[in-house]
């Protein structure tokens, strides 16, 4: 018996996809050619997903960096400086990175 998962895009459209489909990695390639088989307005509510999903992923990278950068700060790793020593230190680092 074949098992099947069943994913409603809208009150119209079902796409009836094979739990061995499911199992199996496909390419970036192959998934670019399965999005554009969709009516365009699916394909703009799984770009509207994708890119809340995206934002979603990077504030929380955002957010653990600060905590990090807090706490090393807390820790005595970091020392304040002003933006103009900042600015001059990056410059510096920039300089020697090329």
């Amino acid at each position: 018996m074949r098992r099947s998962l069943m994913i409603k895009f809208s009150l119209f459209d079902t796409v009836k996809l094979n739990k061995d489909i499911l199992s199996q990695m496909i390419t970036f390639e192959e998934a670019l050619d399965l999005i554009s088989q969709l009516p365009i307005e699916q394909q703009e509510m799984l770009v509207s997903i994708v890119k809340q999903r995206y934002l979603e992923v990077r504030r929380k990278e955002i957010a653990q960096e600060c905590f990090e950068g807090l706490r090393e700060y807390r820790n005595g790793n970091l020392i304040p400086q002003t933006a103009e020593s900042a600015i001059s230190d990056l410059r510096g680092y920039l300089s020697d990175v090329e």
